[in-house]
């Protein structure tokens, strides 16, 4: 007799390797450049939301998994990424907290979104990336001004931890019998 076969198919696991690797490699260059500048900051978090969101997008749109959250969270992302990288003289002269204020808008949108899927799937590792990327857009909300290097060293110490995390879960989330 032969087994019933499920329409899930089994998701990009690499895709969040990719996401905590770069994470890894964003937290340590700011843990390591003590002074960074919160506009050189602001571009690598730009940068890393508009690959995550362009991933995002990418995969609510998949024929596979159809999913507008994905999409709407992904869009947000590109925007919030491009506005950094495309506007970086805003940090200085025009609103240098409204863009912060934006990428942690976005942060909060990704972590809830995260956290909601980590319930779904029964994921803690998962559960805890989304619990870091809401704290860390809580802390861009709450302090869009805060002192750069103080701050800097904080998100790239969340970076870190972050990074690892994605990767564990993608490790955990990838196909039996998958070596690399």
């Amino acid at each position: 007799m032969s087994q019933p076969q499920t329409t899930e198919r089994p998701e990009k696991w690499w895709v969040l390797l990719v996401q905590g690797v770069v994470a890894i490699v964003i937290g340590i260059l700011v843990v390591t450049i003590a002074s960074v500048s919160s506009a050189v900051l602001l571009q690598i978090i730009g940068w890393y939301w508009l690959v995550i969101g362009i991933l995002r997008i990418a995969s609510g749109a998949s024929a596979e998994r159809r999913s507008t959250w994905n999409i709407v969270v992904g869009a947000i992302g590109v925007l919030a990424g491009l506005a950094a990288i495309t506007f970086p003289l805003w940090q200085g002269i025009i609103a240098p907290s409204v863009l912060v204020v934006i990428l942690g808008i976005y942060g909060i949108l990704e972590g809830l979104w995260t956290i909601g899927r980590a319930i779904r799937k029964k994921q803690w590792p998962l559960g805890l990336l989304g619990a870091l990327s809401l704290l860390f857009g809580v802390l861009l909300v709450l302090a869009p001004v805060s002192p750069a290097i103080l701050f800097a060293q904080i998100i790239g110490v969340l970076a870190i931890i972050g990074g690892l995390i994605a990767a564990i879960a993608a490790w955990m989330r990838r196909p039996k019998g998958t070596t690399a």
